[in-house]
Order: structure tokens, then sequence, then C-alpha cells
């Protein structure tokens, strides 16, 4: 597959963290969206030709011990965080949903016929689940945001007709992963927020953002760039620690 000039300039930008994108450039973006899922799907045989797993195996981090201990209670000041999910904090008062879960909970629930299963995998940072439709209709343009407790919005995922019974994957690259809690929930038609809600919610978490596109339709993209960036580079450390 080719890419045209503009979808080669699309890319650049991408990786640069500053796109700037004609209103004609839809066609470009889906196309660069394939590129990379292809790329993606090519390294994983790459693991696999070298005898390593289909996915990165987990490294342990600095600090990561602390953070798990966070989940039971025993990390100081957890107690004023949870008093967050009743809305008694004013920290992180932009998210929908209302519901906060710990760095290392599953999210599983049901919202308006779409099922969502999440969680945050260490060894990607990145966040990984399904959306499955339990309803008799197809969900019109499904996608998944994440809300970070330190002000980082990641996604959406990009827009799909889900067909009843149908399970969509769902992955989001973490840019900032110095975060003590999430909050997430799926998304389908046009009902949720309106027109605007993306940059409202730029403007709302400040700098927190990370470099994602201020241009919403690029973010799905910049998602799958992400995700490539950490695959290649757990790929080079796992061979070089085979040596």
């Amino acid at each position: 597959m080719r890419l045209s000039r503009c979808a080669l300039a699309l890319l650049v930008a991408c990786v640069a963290g500053t796109p700037a994108v004609a209103q004609d450039s839809g066609a470009d973006i889906d196309k660069l969206y394939e590129l990379v899922k292809q790329a993606r799907a090519e390294l994983k045989a790459l693991r696999m030709d070298a005898g390593l797993p289909a996915e990165p195996k987990k490294r342990e981090r600095r600090g990561e011990h602390d953070e798990r201990r966070g989940e039971h209670g025993e990390r100081r000041g957890e107690h004023d965080e949870r008093r967050g999910e009743h809305g008694e904090r004013r920290e992180g008062r932009g998210e929908e949903s209302g519901k906060r879960l710990a760095k290392h909970e599953k999210w599983d629930a049901t919202r308006k016929g779409a099922r969502l299963i999440l969680a945050y995998d260490a060894a990607t940072q990145s966040f990984k689940g399904t959306v499955v439709n339990t309803t008799s209709k197809t969900l019109p343009d499904v996608r998944v945001e994440v809300h970070l407790s330190n002000g980082v919005e990641l996604g959406p995922t990009k827009r799909t007709d889900l067909k009843p019974g149908a399970k969509l994957t769902v992955e989001l690259a973490v840019t900032n992963p110095k975060f003590k809690w999430w909050t997430t929930h799926p998304e389908h038609g046009r009902e949720e927020h309106g027109k605007g809600h993306e940059e409202e919610g730029d403007r709302e978490h400040g700098e927190g953002t990370g470099n994602r596109p201020k241009n919403a339709g690029l973010r799905p993209l910049y998602n799958q760039i992400e995700l490539l960036h950490r695959e290649i580079r757990a790929l080079r450390r796992e061979l070089a620690e085979k040596k």
C-alpha cells in the first residue's frame, strides 16, 4: 500500500506530536491507521519467530510494589483519594462515570448495552480489554476513553459500529504511567457529549493531556502509533535479554 504525500506528512506530524491536518485528510488518516495496525501484527509475528511470547513479558518497575500496596489501603492518603468516588473531592471533576478504580483494578460494567472490560497492563503501559454489544441492535460509533488521576485523557479509540453480540478489542497507550486511579466508560452514537467535548476536556485538564493531537480525528491513529512504539521498545529489550 503506497502512501500519498499528505499521508506521509500526517505520520511525521503524529510522531512529532504536533499534527496539522487538512479538513479533507480523513482517507489518509484511515489509511495510516490500518498501516500501523498491520505493522503491529507483523511485529507480533516477529516476536513469535524469535521464540518470544506474543505479548511483551511483565517487567517489575521500581516503586511498583508500593503502588500495589496502595490498592489495599496501605498507602498514606488513599482514604482521601477514595473519598473522591463519592463526589467529595474536586479533583477529576470531569469524569462522567463517577466511579474510580485503583491503578491495577479491573473495570467490568455495562452502560447502555455496551459491556466494557478493561485493565491496566504494566508490561506494555497500556489499558487492554474489550467492549461487547449486549443488545439486539447495532450500536453505532462505539469508542472508549480513559481518564487518569494525573489529568491525562487517553483515546478515544476509533469509532466502530458494533453488531449485536459482537466484541471490540480495546487498547489505549498510557503516555504518563504515574497515576493512582482511573475511570472510563464506553460511548456510542452522539448522545454522550455532543460536538466539542474532546476540546472541552483538553481545556479542563490543562497540560495533563500530554502530546496527543488537538484534532480529535487523529487521536485513534496517535494511540496506535504509541502502542507500536512500546511494542518495538519491548521487542528490543527482550531480544537483548535473550542474548
